[in-house]
């Protein structure tokens, strides 16, 4: 039988089939459209929040074009905020009445004034209460030998003032309470039990100090250390970060550095951040971590600081600051977070500009005795302030044990406006010899409660420089 051939009839199979195969083709293409989407979205980062890395604005929040540049300088002081904006009110400067200074500001009638207090309103918040008490005639004897014998410190403690400090960026709060911090012993000064410590302290761990012998007793890192004059680079054995380090001092007392060499370890450690950095350039924030005693947690009485190079992020605690800095750039036109902390410390008299830098006691101190300094970038005046603050705690007020953090800008060709600027956070850990630790239940899980009036680590920091800085001429 002879097949017939239609060529009609084959163009018609032809084309139901290509509709049928162009269909299964757009099936398949939307999901994996679907699934790309879904896998996509669920890696997002969060809004809001950046991982450092890229340039320009890419990583700030929609809200923010651009945030400003860290500006270290100030334009009002507290002279100024006095003469101009309360209205003729005088009261001694201590935290206890900041809360009355608040009120007096507020209602300031020049346009400066209250553009400076909406500033400070924006970012604190200042309660004041008290604290009614009664204490019976049995236990009356015992407060008042706490209180050194001082009759109207007694009285005192019938009615006490409360004045607290919130961060409504950070969240960090601060109580104070005025009376704790005038009793005996509370405002510093080493004790001849302290002294005495310290000197057997120091002299017993030189014997067998690895950081003395460290050509033998320390690793290193797999490119060529950084040596000075006073200080080194070596690796740390057991490590937190891939470029984890050790600067440690060629002195063996802790509490005979003095500024040239503590100039030196600085440098040296901005020395290492750039070798590690070209060793690896995904690796572009430095951390420094500092430890002074065993009383601050040091490993060894010799005197050192750990060195880190992190990837992506800041540690957790920086983290959390940029997070808070953007914030409030989103809040206030791009405006720079720490810049209108310097200014609005330095209105309540608790900040000092130095050149480059800033130092400022904070209203919302983490630990006694904290202090904040500031720069656009790591440099000689940065350093200089940090030595004439740790010279004020030592060997001005005999504080001896303390702590200190530092982050600075991101290395490399790329920048992000996101990034912090140049941060030290300084803070005293407590008697050198104290078996009691320097932090409890309510600073771990509640609140700050602080005994030192920030306004007496201000002043203390002023002498330091007038009496440290270099004389003109």
């Amino acid at each position: 039988m002879k097949i017939s051939y239609s060529p009609i009839h084959t163009s018609h199979m032809v084309g139901h089939r290509r509709q049928k195969y162009l269909l299964y083709i757009g099936l398949i293409l939307v999901i994996l459209v679907v699934l790309i989407l879904y896998y996509f979205g669920a890696k997002r980062e969060p809004e809001n929040l950046t991982v450092l890395g890229g340039s320009g604005s890419e990583n700030l929040p929609a809200e923010i074009s651009a945030i400003e540049p860290y500006d270290n300088s100030v334009k009002f002081d507290s002279q100024w905020l006095k003469k101009n904006c309360l209205q003729g009110f005088n009261v001694t400067e201590e935290v206890g009445n900041i809360g009355k200074l608040v009120d007096a500001w507020k209602n300031a009638p020049r346009r400066d004034c209250r553009d400076l207090f909406e500033t400070f309103k924006d970012v604190y918040l200042v309660q004041d209460r008290s604290a009614p008490l009664v204490i019976p005639d049995t236990f009356a004897p015992k407060v008042l030998k706490w209180l050194g014998g001082k009759q109207e410190l007694l009285k005192e403690t019938t009615l006490q003032p409360i004045t607290s400090v919130e961060n409504l960026y950070t969240q960090e709060s601060t109580v104070f309470n005025p009376l704790r911090a005038k009793r005996p012993g509370a405002g510093g000064g080493a004790t001849e039990e302290t002294k005495k410590y310290l000197a057997e302290l120091i002299q017993s761990s030189a014997k067998e100090c690895d950081f003395c012998t460290y050509k033998v007793n320390t690793a290193k890192d797999p490119f060529e250390s950084v040596e000075s004059k006073h200080s080194l680079s070596v690796s740390n054995t057991f490590k937190v970060e891939k470029f984890h380090s050790l600067i440690i001092w060629r002195r063996h007392n802790p509490l005979e550095i003095n500024e040239e060499e503590l100039l030196d370890a600085m440098e040296t450690a901005q020395k290492w951040f750039h070798r590690a950095h070209q060793y690896d350039e995904q690796y572009t924030i430095p951390h420094i971590y500092l430890d002074i005693l065993p009383r601050a947690s040091a490993s060894q009485v010799h005197p050192h600081f750990h060195v880190a190079l992190a990837r992506d992020h800041y540690y957790a605690r920086w983290a959390h600051f940029q997070v808070s800095a953007m914030k409030y750039s989103a809040n206030h036109d791009g405006e720079n977070y720490f810049s209108a902390l310097n200014r609005i410390h330095s209105a309540l008299g608790l900040s000092v500009q130095y050149g480059n830098a800033s130092v400022i006691a904070s209203v919302t101190p983490a630990a006694p005795y904290e202090i904040y300094l500031f720069s656009k970038t790591p440099c000689k005046d940065l350093f200089q302030l940090l030595y004439y603050s740790i010279a004020a705690l030592r060997d001005d007020m005999e504080l001896y044990a303390m702590s200190a953090g530092m982050v600075f800008p991101k290395l490399g060709p790329l920048t992000d406006q996101s990034d912090l600027p140049a941060i030290i956070r300084l803070v005293y850990r407590g008697p050198a010899e104290a078996r009691r630790a320097d932090i409890d239940s309510l600073m771990l899980f509640g609140t700050v409660n602080v005994n030192v009036d920030p306004y007496t680590v201000i002043k203390s920091i002023k002498q330091s420089i007038a009496k440290r800085r270099p004389k003109p001429g």
